[in-house]
């Protein structure tokens, strides 16, 4: 009979196999196994907040895997707690089994029962996801830009290259970035690190001796035998102010004569109206009149754990209290005790949910995964609407508990599972 439980040390090397044969696109190189190991040795050796579920047969023969971290995520500028989950594998010879399902759903229940409001994600399949119930929330926006399209106006006196030493600044930095931006998770300084180690500099803007801006970059070949002619990579593009945005962009416009184009990755939706052309001068695009701005890819996806936790967030204007209560079907595919009607209520400001009392006329039904993304404020309801994604019984009701919802910024995600 198969089992899931928590690794053990003596699982380090059946689970760093199992992770090079899931992600078999990743490096194979000596260096990589030993660095896999390790990543799996930290995550089942663990006394904080991380934890590695697997899946055993009878034989107590590790089939499948997944980490499992319990963080605190920035929702709607409260800090809530969640479970992050990475590493999801199985064995080569046993896919098909539901393995990665049922790993998914015991990593669920089990952050359900620890007190978490959401899981966290980033998926390799988003259709296999939003089957489990998670909804798309971050999305990865790939600008590619000639230097000279960048802005010069800037004060490039300011950007300095932070090493080692300025780590517990750099960590200060991160962990302020968390708590002003909705859809961060915490992260720690072995997180920031792990980042910023793989890039060949880290950039740092300082003003009135504070940290207010950093910019992790790397360089790439434009091919493989091209040893003058590369391209800058930006994995990381953070500011506290615009004066320390246009010293970044500054240093950026000033690596023309080494650098073909600038690849910068954004989650700020509205990221193209810093340049006055952000033409990437791909010819490729989907039609002959477009030109194409930037090219986007998905980030981290959410899924809802605790109903009551993830709307209690939510403010409620009171020229929208007239429109509570609100009650919503929501289907869910994994866990029973959240499919049902709930009612929304307005309690002190924000939404109170619980399960709805019987005989109450349900106003409308909505999937647990675009639960989610409006929750996330990755969504308009009046979008899924137009979609026939949400059935509505009273429109009005529908369409006031989607302007509660509305987020004014997308939601932002560092981390990496």
């Amino acid at each position: 009979m198969s089992i899931i439980k928590q690794m053990k040390e003596e699982h380090i090397p059946a689970m760093a196999r199992l992770m090079r044969n899931a992600y078999p696109g990743y490096d194979i190189t000596v260096d990589a196994q030993k660095n896999t190991e390790k990543w799996v040795k930290r995550m089942v050796t663990s006394t904080t907040d991380e934890i590695g579920l697997g899946y055993f047969d009878e034989y107590d023969q590790l089939l499948g895997g997944i980490q499992v971290l319990q963080q605190s995520m920035n929702l709607r500028m409260e800090q809530v707690d969640v479970i992050g989950l990475g590493g999801l594998c199985v064995d080569l010879l046993h896919k098909k089994k539901r393995i990665a399902l049922n790993l998914l759903l015991h990593a669920f229940l089990k952050g359900r029962n620890d007190g978490a409001c959401m899981a966290i994600l980033d998926p390799f399949n988003i259709g296999f996801y939003k089957k489990m119930g998670c909804g798309i929330s971050v999305k990865n926006h790939q600008f590619k830009l000639k230097p000279s399209q960048i802005s010069k106006v800037g004060d490039r006196s300011l950007v300095s290259e932070l090493t080692e030493k300025h780590m517990p600044e750099v960590v200060e930095f991160v962990h302020e970035y968390f708590e002003k931006n909705h859809g961060m998770l915490k992260m720690e300084a072995y997180e920031v690190w792990d980042i910023l180690k793989e890039c060949q500099m880290t950039l740092g803007v300082w003003q009135q001796n504070k940290l207010s801006g950093i910019m992790p970059i790397r360089f790439e070949r434009t091919a493989p035998h091209n040893i003058f002619k590369t391209n800058l990579i930006v994995e990381a593009f953070l500011w506290d102010n615009y004066e320390t945005a246009k010293a970044l962009m500054a240093f950026l416009n000033a690596q023309e004569d080494q650098v073909h184009q600038v690849i910068i990755f954004s989650q700020d939706n509205n990221f193209e109206f810093n340049f006055q052309n952000p033409d990437t001068g791909d010819d490729d695009t989907f039609h002959t009149r477009s030109n194409e701005m930037y090219r986007t890819g998905n980030g981290m996806m959410a899924r809802i754990l605790n109903v009551e936790k993830a709307l209690a967030v939510v403010e409620v204007p009171d020229h929208e209290s007239q429109y509570f209560p609100i009650h919503v079907y929501i289907d869910d595919p994994l866990i029973d005790e959240l499919t049902g009607l709930w009612t929304l209520e307005r309690v002190a400001g924000k939404i109170s949910a619980s399960p709805a009392k019987e005989h109450s006329q349900k106003d409308g039904s909505v999937d647990i995964a675009n639960m989610a993304s409006l929750v996330m404020g990755a969504v308009e309801m009046d979008s899924l609407l137009n979609y026939g994604l949400i059935e509505v019984n009273d429109n009005t009701k529908m369409r006031a508990l989607g302007r509660v919802l509305h987020a004014a910024k997308a939601p932002v995600c560092l981390s990496r599972f």
